[in-house]
C-alpha cells in the first residue's frame, strides 16, 4: 500500500473512531443482531483479505477469493432457510473455486465439516 494511501486510512480511522466511536459500536452491534448474514459476509471476507485471520492460509493464501456482496450473502441466507438452521455456514459446492453467488450456499455447520473431512 502506498505511503498516502496509510496515511488517508489513518485519517479516516481518526475521523470514524474519533468521536463517533460509540455510536458506530451500537451500530455494528444492531447489524449483527437484526442481520445475521452480515457475519457470515464479515468472516469470509477475513478468510480470504486478512493474512492475520486464522484460516487465512486454508482460503487467501490458496488463492480463494471472494466476489460476494452483502447482498447476494442476503440473497443466498433466505434462499436456503438458514435462519431455521441450527449452526448455518457458507459453502463452497466447488471447494477449489471462489466465493461467487453461484458457488455458494448454506449449509449446516456438522455438515460442511463432514465435507472438509472427507475432501
Amino acid at each position: 500500500m502506498a505511503r498516502k494511501d496509510k496515511e488517508m486510512g489513518r485519517e479516516y480511522d481518526r475521523r470514524w473512531y474519533g468521536a463517533n466511536s460509540e455510536r458506530k459500536k451500537e451500530y455494528m452491534k444492531r447489524l449483527n443482531e437484526e442481520k445475521p448474514w452480515v457475519r457470515h459476509y464479515r468472516n469470509t471476507r477475513s478468510r480470504c483479505t486478512n493474512p492475520n485471520f486464522s484460516k487465512w492460509k486454508h482460503y487467501g493464501g490458496r488463492g480463494i477469493r471472494m466476489f460476494l456482496t452483502v447482498l447476494e450473502v442476503e440473497l443466498l441466507y433466505k434462499r436456503d432457510g438458514a435462519e431455521h438452521m441450527e449452526r448455518p455456514s457458507i459453502d463452497r459446492i466447488n471447494s477449489n473455486s471462489d466465493y461467487h453467488f453461484g458457488n455458494c450456499r448454506f449449509i449446516e455447520m456438522d455438515e460442511n465439516r463432514r465435507r472438509q473431512a472427507r475432501q
